[in-house]
């Protein structure tokens, strides 16, 4: 559940007034506000509060850990209202390992869950309507995509030439009784695995 709540809030994007009146307020003898185009130089996480005339981050309001760097949970719950210092926000991104691109990845790891693409196999008992496979895994990601594995795709193939054709059917039960034959005795097995290195070593000293 809280997943796809965070799930839900990534795909709506960060709250971005843009045509917004921002207040200004006395700082440091100056007037000053928040500026809309910082949404541009920071879309994906920046959002604004109009309730409270603050910044926060979207991708550390969901995945924050609790324990931050200094000037991180300004971004999370406090919210960060200081316009005169706009390089806080750059600061508030950081390094590859800051606190932020950890809870960016994060945010990435989730969004790409709803995005894999699962195969199963056709058979009846795999795509069944309510013990399937294929309904377990739409029960843990709706947003699920599904493809028969090649495998099966193959096997569909071959049977459907198979019957159109006598001669390729013919072949592949012959190919399919040899496989019975030798499968089912160790020792042919291995005499079959001893031709074949020899013929692979005559092949090499020709």
């Amino acid at each position: 559940m809280i997943k796809q709540v965070c799930r839900a809030y990534l795909l709506k994007g960060p709250c971005q007034p843009r045509n917004h009146d921002f207040p200004q307020k006395i700082e440091a003898n100056r007037k000053r506000k928040f500026v809309s185009a910082w949404f541009d130089e920071f879309k994906m996480w920046l959002e604004y509060s109009i309730a409270k005339d603050d910044a926060f981050c979207l991708y550390c309001y969901l995945f924050s850990s609790g324990s931050s760097e200094k000037g991180h949970d300004a971004f999370i719950s406090g919210g960060f209202n200081t316009w005169r210092k706009k390089d806080r926000l750059r600061d508030h991104v950081g390094e590859v390992n800051s606190d932020h691109n950890k809870c960016r990845l994060a945010c990435q790891d989730l969004m790409n869950q709803a995005q894999h693409i699962e195969g199963y196999d056709g058979a009846s008992n795999m795509r069944g309507e309510f013990s399937g496979l294929k309904t377990l895994i739409l029960k843990r990601n709706p947003n699920a995509y599904y493809v028969n594995c090649f495998a099966h795709q193959l096997q569909l193939t071959i049977v459907v030439v198979s019957k159109k054709h006598i001669i390729v059917g013919s072949f592949f039960n012959t190919i399919s009784r040899l496989c019975n034959v030798v499968g089912g005795s160790c020792k042919r097995r291995d005499m079959l695995r001893e031709n074949l290195k020899s013929e692979d070593y005559g092949r090499h000293c020709k």
